[in-house]
């Protein structure tokens, strides 16, 4: 396993250090660890804070109000899940807040959420967060 491919961050809060990070730290120590697997394909982590200016914000929500494919592409925004089926290679979508999983789109989901999605959901509360597993900080 050859995990030479560094992952990308996409949605996630402005404060975020995409360098420093648990994320981050597993896959460095995953990589480290291992030298038989190896990703053709790129790894992105995909946050639940999809950035739109206000102005597209406001189009969408008022498109919303006249078809329902409107109203998916305005609930999808709103749960963070819009950008999921727009990122290529491997996804894995992230959630800090109480929101539902993606049903599709994404390959593996950390979450809040006790559903385990057909084995593609990994239960991780905010308070996993706190604890500093690799000793790093």
């Amino acid at each position: 396993m050859v995990l030479n491919k560094k992952p990308h961050f996409i949605d996630f809060p402005h404060d975020f250090d995409q360098n420093s990070n648990l994320f981050a730290e597993a896959w460095s120590k995953l990589s480290s660890k291992s030298s038989s697997i190896e990703f053709s394909e790129s790894i992105t982590f995909v946050g639940c804070y999809t950035q739109i200016s206000l102005l597209k914000k406001s189009l969408l929500y008022l498109s919303s109000r006249f078809s329902s494919q409107n109203m998916t592409k305005w609930l999808n925004h709103q749960r963070g899940i819009s950008r999921v089926h727009e990122v290529s290679g491997k996804k894995i979508w992230v959630t800090f807040e109480n929101r539902r999983i993606p049903s599709s789109g994404a390959d593996l989901t950390i979450s809040f959420d006790l559903d385990n999605n057909q084995g593609r959901n990994l239960y991780f509360p905010l308070l996993f967060s706190c604890i500093d597993i690799f000793g790093t900080r």
